[in-house]
């Protein structure tokens, strides 16, 4: 029996796919004052899937994912790391970060229902997003061009390098569901959804002190190719 039990344990474990199996998705390369899922985490760390970073204001943190890719944490920020199939996506919810994104080791980066990766993942990018205050982040295409998609419209905004854009995190109500009862429904009036609306459209970006800290800006003041107001293109 328990030779049968261990074959057919070792038969699920052999079916999964490989990164279904707990295995580190990166490490903190650099950090100081970072905690990670509510413990003190040193230089070195190793992060999975599903971990949430937390800095303190006079903390920061810089870390090396699988592949390649970089991601810089500012202080006073938090943000969930999760592998989402073959990518790995960071989900900001406060402060800000700055990360690169290769053809080997894509980085996709999500403020709540916003999904902004490189136009063209083979080339890479760098980009960032810092919120200003509580409720409004702000996006820059640093390097390269960069799509963002809002998961409440499907629609997609495309930054071209030198822009930023400006959204505002808002509930969005859900509807109620045919066959859903009213207790039903009543709960899920608590549990709204959190969706980002843009305010204007594209500007020109500037340097930041976020990307100027960890020497990943590429773009100066008032330079740049991104002149032109960024418009919604349509999802493929």
């Amino acid at each position: 029996m328990f030779r049968r039990a261990m074959a057919v344990t070792m038969s699920l474990l052999l079916s999964l796919p490989l990164w279904a199996i707990s295995s580190p998705v990166g490490t903190i390369a650099l950090g100081s004052k970072v905690m990670v899922g509510g413990a003190a985490a040193a230089t070195g760390s190793s992060l999975y899937s599903g971990d949430t970073l937390a800095v303190q204001p006079d903390g920061k943190a810089s870390l090396l994912l699988t592949g390649g890719s970089r991601v810089n944490m500012s202080p006073n920020s938090e943000a969930r790391v999760v592998r989402d199939g073959s990518l790995l996506a960071l989900e900001l919810e406060r402060g800000g970060m700055a990360f690169t994104s290769s053809a080997k080791s894509l980085v996709i980066g999500r403020v709540a229902d916003v999904t902004f990766r490189p136009e063209n993942p083979a080339q890479g990018g760098v980009g960032y997003v810092i919120f200003k205050d509580p409720t409004h982040p702000v996006f820059y295409a640093d390097k390269g061009d960069w799509l963002l998609t809002t998961a409440h419209d499907g629609n997609n905004l495309i930054l071209r390098h030198g822009e930023k854009i400006e959204g505002k995190v808002t509930a969005q109500s859900q509807d109620q569901n045919q066959g859903e009862t009213p207790e039903q429904a009543q709960k899920k009036k608590h549990r709204k959804k959190m969706a980002v609306i843009w305010i204007g459209g594209a500007l020109v970006g500037t340097v930041t002190g976020l990307a100027l800290a960890y020497g990943m800006s590429e773009c100066t003041t008032g330079s740049g190719p991104g002149c032109k107001m960024a418009s919604p293109v349509t999802p493929q």
